[in-house]
């Protein structure tokens, strides 16, 4: 595929990719078909983006935001927000899994862990982590929550609810 005629990589434009490609998952960036996995990665990086305050790629044009997005992973929102609950970012990166196969089949079961997340109660990609790769200081995080067997409510997860579960719901309806 062509990437050059791409245009800016915060803005969606007519060429060769159709999309943003700061929001693009790796399958579209390379011209593939997509399913709804690719609803779900983007809705990740969204996500992703509210969270870090910066999106998950970023380039000097969109050129190298696809290239950064075929070939690497975004940084663990662990290290860039410190404090960030463990299993909202366990949640984001299993939404923006390189492999569509890891990812969450539907924008319903993104939704549902996020439901789950905001109601203190353990999300079903905590019963999948031997599925997902998990680095180091998440594992600790995630380990240190367990102990504590509370995750306090954090600025995060007021933004999350004010700005995302409403869209979420939205696109539920419309898929219905």
């Amino acid at each position: 595929t062509t990437t050059a005629a791409i245009g800016s990589g915060n803005v969606t434009s007519t060429g060769a990719i159709l999309g943003t490609p700061v929001y693009m998952p790796p399958e579209q960036a390379l011209g593939e078909s997509v399913d709804e996995r690719a609803d779900v990665y983007a809705l990740g990086a969204l996500l992703y983006h509210v969270i870090a305050g910066t999106p998950p790629f970023e380039g000097r044009d969109a050129t190298e935001v696809v290239r950064k997005v075929l070939s690497t992973s975004p940084a663990a929102l662990v290290k860039i927000v410190p404090g960030v609950p463990a299993d909202l970012a366990a949640i984001v990166a299993k939404a923006m899994a390189r492999p569509r196969e890891q990812r969450y089949a539907d924008a319903r079961a993104f939704a549902e862990d996020l439901r789950l997340f905001q109601l203190g109660q353990i999300p079903s990609v905590r019963a999948n982590e031997s599925e997902m790769e998990y680095d180091a200081a998440l594992e600790a995080q995630l380990d240190a929550e367990l102990r504590s067997k509370a995750v306090r409510p954090t600025r995060v997860t007021c933004l999350l609810a004010a700005t995302l579960i409403p869209i979420f719901g939205v696109s539920e309806a419309l898929f219905l």
